[in-house]
């Protein structure tokens, strides 16, 4: 990866935008060997996916232990009528060949489900995984080192967990220099790269160095400010998230044509600042105002569970 630092600016270009794509390029051979996503796989009618040994279930205990390790953490998204979750965990996860792969690596094992209205259902919106099966690669700051989607052959699935690690080697390596070059379009590549994986205090420096060099009044501007606000607070530095979202909000609202899409992540933005600063009250009316709003959204079904889930915590009667 040093030696990237040795070429024209050009030729380094050229590299991270090839290293940029090399998750994209795996998760698409991973998706064409693949059985599929679990409504197509087999028939399940278990009242849920059995432990399994070695796996955490807490997504705190998750985090503790890979900061004092200093280790990532592998996290099994699953549901019950997730029939292909079972045989990934049949084929892969239990097997010994992936147990000893994952001690090598020493990687934390977090298992939660997507349907539990909190936690499990709070990580397949951040990172929206909602085809099942789903394996994140995440560290320690819950930033998404890679994903593999489907089921796979358990010699292609560890293939891919190494192949991603080494894409995010890459891009952690290129940041620094990206971030003091001139070229607002890389910026903007590797800025949305990050902030895709939830690394937003990385995205949001990007974000701001070339948002003056989009036009004022268009709505690429309002996203660009929408980008900027959602960085900064997966960053938790939630004043600045709020700012950012204001200003979102004056812009996108002076739009004479403005997208349901950018009014829908705007309004969305609101519930997930209050679900991260635990503010539960804040979380349940934002959910119920964004339900109204947006009746058709591919969200709702998520967000029903978590409003389901929030009116029956004390905090938010």
């Amino acid at each position: 990866m040093k030696t990237h630092r040795l070429f024209p600016i050009a030729a380094q270009t050229v590299l991270i935008r090839k290293s940029m794509l090399l998750y994209s390029v795996a998760l698409s051979l991973l998706l064409f060997s693949a059985a599929g996503p679990a409504a197509a796989g087999p028939a399940t009618k278990s009242n849920g996916p059995p432990e399994m040994e070695g796996w955490l279930t807490s997504v705190g205990e998750a985090i503790d232990l890979a900061k004092k390790n200093d280790a990532y953490i592998i996290v099994d998204l699953y549901a019950e009528w997730c029939g292909w979750c079972k045989v990934l965990e049949e084929k892969v996860f239990s097997t010994p060949r992936f147990k000893k792969f994952a001690k090598s690596r020493n990687f934390v094992l977090l298992r939660v489900d997507t349907e539990d209205g909190g936690d499990g259902s709070g990580l397949q919106s951040r990172f929206q995984a909602f085809s099942l099966p789903t394996t994140l690669i995440l560290d320690a700051s819950f930033v998404r080192v890679g994903s593999i989607s489907g089921y796979a052959p358990i010699d292609s699935f560890l293939r891919f967990i190494d192949e991603q690690l080494k894409a995010w080697d890459v891009v952690g390596a290129n940041f620094e220099m990206v971030s003091k070059s001139d070229d607002a379009e890389l910026k903007r590549e590797l800025a949305q790269e990050l902030h895709e994986r939830g690394d937003g205090a990385r995205a949001a420096i990007l974000y701001e160095s070339v948002i003056e060099q989009v036009q004022p009044g268009t709505e690429a501007y309002a996203w660009l400010h929408y980008m900027t606000a959602d960085a900064y607070r997966m960053a938790r530095e939630f004043d600045r998230a709020h700012q950012w979202l204001e200003r979102t909000n004056r812009l996108s609202g002076k739009l004479e044509n403005r997208s349901e899409e950018l009014q829908e992540r705007v309004d969305l933005l609101t519930f997930y600042i209050a679900q991260d600063l635990g503010d539960c009250k804040q979380a349940l009316s934002s959910i119920q105002t964004f339900l109204s709003a947006h009746p058709k959204s591919v969200m709702r079904r998520s967000l029903e569970r978590t409003l389901s889930a929030l009116k029956q915590e004390e905090a938010c009667t």
